[in-house]
């Protein structure tokens, strides 16, 4: 049985919470609320959510017994204000801060953030309040769920559930809000934002995107610059990189564009794939189809010290955020988690997607980075965040107890000897992990 000292959250802070949102309203209240934060986090865990199941594993844990429908009940407005605050304090509280990565080509940076979005179908009786799509016929309801990561230290800055309708695009300013002097955002192209780009120079924050086709550029001493005609030049030149300040946009951003060309077939597999991606009554414009055949970025980063090759690895680094999500979705069920509710409170959803986040950010995060960073230190070798997920579930309860609730050196030195021989990458010579990818950067 868990009491309240042999919990993973800090229970005053969590009553404290739960009060001031009113999710427990007086003191000899039936749910706890930590208990039942703890609770979820072991069924999510498993693999094996569903309302029985919390309910169950609360009432192991606990003196009361309750119901799933007890729970079900909890799961209101003022659970996700509750919930809110819950994620507050986890991203702000030391105890939850993650052990940064240290790469020389990070030091500029106060952090390396991610943005990326996932769809997740949800049931038809939330169509009205998540939309999706319709033919008239068949109706799909799905939601889509904004995420942010700091990639230099290794934590989840701020999850969001939006409708269908609420594109990349449209969320694009929203990291206004959370950005800081110092930071680097990296982006693809659904967040291109000429306003956010300008945003972030004049409040020196870095970025880092792909250009879009058909973006107004000027040179810096006046006048249109055409990019097709520039690369062509170069292309009769034997010059195969790009690399010059100019501005873009109507406001005229200050930008460094960089790039190279690709080689034949790289350029051929762009080219389908853009053509796959376009309506058939869209078709690539001449310029759409020429710029495939070169990979080109837009950012505000200095030249000195990130020359091309720099910039290209960092640019892969977004691809990480993918990683999570797949990990996510495959290893803790997300997606069923967000979905399980099957009635027409639109709530529901929101409020399975931050005990989610609590989940990630402040137990399943921590403990990968702990681990990776001690092997990464003790033996060079880097953890494979998948096959830690399987060990993680395995061990989920020692894991709580072990290095969220109170570090055991023991434990840890005894488990870095298994996940070692059992949960890091392969190296291989025909491709590089994204391990390797982070961890080969250096100045």
């Amino acid at each position: 049985m868990l009491d309240k000292n042999n919990q993973f959250f800090d229970s005053e802070k969590i009553l404290s919470i739960a009060f001031e949102t009113e999710f427990i309203k007086r003191s000899n209240y039936k749910i706890d609320p930590c208990l039942l934060l703890t609770s979820f986090i072991i069924v999510l865990a498993k693999g094996s959510y569903s309302l029985r199941e919390w309910a169950l594993k609360y009432s192991t844990f606990s003196e009361t017994i309750i119901s799933f429908q007890a729970i079900h009940k909890k799961l209101s407005i003022r659970c996700l204000s509750f919930l809110e605050g819950v994620v507050q304090y986890v991203l702000s509280n030391a105890i939850f801060h993650n052990t940064r990565y240290n790469h020389a080509i990070f030091d500029k940076f106060n952090r390396v953030i991610i943005e990326d979005s996932t769809c997740i179908k949800l049931c038809n009786a939330l169509f009205e309040s998540f939309s999706g799509n319709s033919n008239g016929h068949v109706k799909k309801t799905m939601s889509r769920i904004q995420f942010t990561f700091d990639l230099k230290g290794g934590q989840w800055l701020n999850g969001k559930l939006g409708t269908y309708k609420v594109t990349d695009n449209t969320f694009s300013t929203d990291i206004q809000d959370r950005v800081e002097k110092g930071d680097l955002v990296l982006r693809d192209l659904g967040y291109w934002n000429l306003s956010a780009f300008r945003y972030f120079v004049e409040n020196e924050i870095y970025f880092l995107s792909k250009l879009k086709v058909g973006t107004a550029i000027f040179k810096v001493d006046g006048g249109n610059l055409d990019i097709q005609n520039l690369l062509k030049s170069y292309d009769k030149q034997g010059v195969n990189q790009v690399d010059m300040q100019v501005l873009i946009g109507v406001h005229k951003v200050p930008v460094r564009i960089v790039g190279y060309k690709l080689d034949s077939l790289q350029a051929q597999k762009k080219l389908s794939a853009s053509k796959k991606s376009r309506h058939k009554n869209q078709p690539l414009s001449k310029l759409a189809m020429y710029l495939t055949s070169w990979n080109i970025f837009i950012t505000n980063i200095e030249a000195e010290g990130f020359e091309l090759s720099k910039i290209i690895d960092i640019y892969k680094l977004r691809w990480y955020i993918e990683m999570l999500f797949k990990n996510w979705k495959s290893n803790f069920n997300f997606e069923k988690v967000v979905s399980a509710s099957k009635g027409p409170d639109p709530l529901k959803p929101e409020i399975m997607m931050y005990l989610s986040f609590i989940f990630m950010g402040a137990f399943f995060q921590p403990s990968y980075n702990i681990f990776n960073e001690i092997l990464l230190a003790k033996s060079k070798v880097i953890l494979s965040p998948f096959k830690f997920a399987t060990r993680f579930k395995e061990k989920i309860v020692e894991y709580l107890k072990h290095i969220i609730l109170n570090i055991n050196m023991t434990f840890i030195q005894d488990e870095v000897l298994k996940l070692q021989k059992y949960c890091c990458y392969e190296n291989r010579n025909d491709r590089k992990n994204m391990g390797q990818l982070i961890y080969k950067i250096s100045p």
